[in-house]
């Protein structure tokens, strides 16, 4: 299992001097940038921060490769809401750490640029970076002339065939992010899409009967190989003995008994 830990740095605006020592020119009123030989990946972006990824679990021979990164833009540097230009976070591009790969499979959840607040999803391949254990990613803004760059379903690699974010409010549904389509059908839970989870919204379960139910498909049979994981918080302290009645199932493709509970 790796653990990513992340972090954000202060935004960085578009400046005459370059990593490389590109100095920018004013001729006649009008600025002027060596793009060719400057650090900065495209002079149509007037803002980005670096996003410092600190993987301490992996070793320095392996990578994760199309790894969802999540950055939580709720603590974004100061200046990123006062200078992204849309709305709607259209201007956003995420950059691998070399400042000139552009990353795929991006989106946003739970943006709302008034009460500056949102988060991205980012495809990105996370390794070692000349044995520091870090990694990083630079998110590109202020650009009011581009256009959207979203592609939800190209976070996720073909290997996932489902990942619910259960941030949707109404609908009685909750959405699979990915391109397998393996949405819910019903649910019966205590609050949907509205409880405070740890990114975006979340549903609350009572721990009794409450549930969410997804189609059955030979896709999400149980092999000898895989991962499931859930974010959850409990209300109560976990018991000593975790095998115990009390320890509930998260997930389960039994729809009766005492493995549905």
């Amino acid at each position: 299992e790796i653990f990513i830990k992340t972090g954000l740095k202060q935004h960085e605006e578009k400046k005459g001097w370059g990593s490389k020592g590109v100095l920018k020119l004013n001729i006649n009123g009008k600025d002027y940038y060596d793009m060719e030989n400057s650090s900065w990946w495209d002079s149509s972006w007037n803002y980005r921060f670096k996003y410092t990824i600190i993987n301490d679990d992996l070793p320095d021979t392996e990578s994760l490769p199309n790894f969802p990164l999540h950055i939580d833009l709720n603590g974004a540097p100061a200046g990123f809401w006062t200078h992204v230009s849309s709305e709607t976070g259209d201007d956003i591009r995420v950059l691998d750490c070399n400042d000139s790969d552009q990353l795929e499979g991006i989106h946003l959840e739970g943006w709302n640029y008034k009460s500056k607040l949102g988060h991205i999803w980012v495809k990105k391949t996370i390794a070692q970076k000349n044995g520091t254990n870090t990694d990083c990613a630079y998110v590109y803004y202020g650009n009011a002339s581009a256009d959207a760059a979203w592609d939800k379903e190209g976070t996720y690699d073909a290997n996932y065939v489902g990942v619910w974010h259960l941030d949707e409010t109404t609908g009685n549904h909750h959405l699979d992010a990915t391109d397998k389509s393996n949405d819910s059908t019903t649910e019966t839970v205590t609050q949907q899409g509205a409880d405070i989870g740890r990114v975006n919204g979340a549903d609350e379960f009572d721990g009794s009967d409450d549930y969410v139910n997804v189609p059955d498909k030979d896709a999400l049979d149980l092999s000898s190989t895989g991962t499931i994981e859930v974010w959850a918080k409990s209300d109560r302290a976990w018991p000593s003995d975790i095998d115990s009645y009390y320890f509930r199932n998260f997930v389960s493709k039994a729809t009766s008994g005492q493995a549905v509970n």
